[in-house]
């Protein structure tokens, strides 16, 4: 209880060292706090939060992919949102590739050319059979650093499935 307390108090560094203790210590950790903590002012304490408390829980995983459906048109959550991306591709849960499809798309209803980078190299934590066909995609891109790493990606594949 005492540590849940310090990840509410008014010095970001306590709150740090707070997720730091409940990661280790604290298994059901209530979603409220989780949601509080990913959605911290400051921008270590938000980021990782989303490295270690969201990794553990659904409900953890359901507010990164919150987060990345929500437009963000002036880039004021980008450093959280590529966390989300990069976090989201550590757990390699397929489930969720479907519900991030903005994230791969660029122009007017898409993202930010860095946010759809991560996201392509997210991929890589991903099974193969799941990121495949973003992948596929992501080779015709008209972006080139996409490409390659969409082609890398896809030699791995081919080299493990053989």
């Amino acid at each position: 209880a005492a540590i849940r307390n310090a990840a509410l108090h008014a010095d970001a560094r306590v709150r740090l060292e707070a997720v730091r203790a409940l990661a280790a210590l604290d298994p059901q950790l209530p979603a409220a706090l989780v949601d509080r903590l990913l959605a911290d002012p400051d921008s270590r304490v938000a980021e990782f939060a989303a490295r270690t408390l969201a990794a553990r829980t659904r409900h953890g995983r359901d507010t990164l992919v919150a987060l990345l459906r929500r437009r963000d048109l002036f880039g004021r959550q980008r450093a959280r949102r590529l966390q989300a991306l990069r976090t989201l591709g550590a757990l390699g849960d397929p489930e969720v590739l479907p519900l991030l499809r903005r994230s791969f798309r660029g122009g007017l209803f898409g993202v930010s050319v860095e946010e759809r980078r991560v996201a392509y190299a997210a991929l890589a934590g991903y099974p193969p059979a799941a990121r495949r066909p973003w992948l596929e995609q992501g080779r015709r891109s008209g972006d080139a650093e996409i490409r390659r790493t969409c082609e890398q990606l896809l030699a791995t594949s081919e080299e493990v499935s053989s």
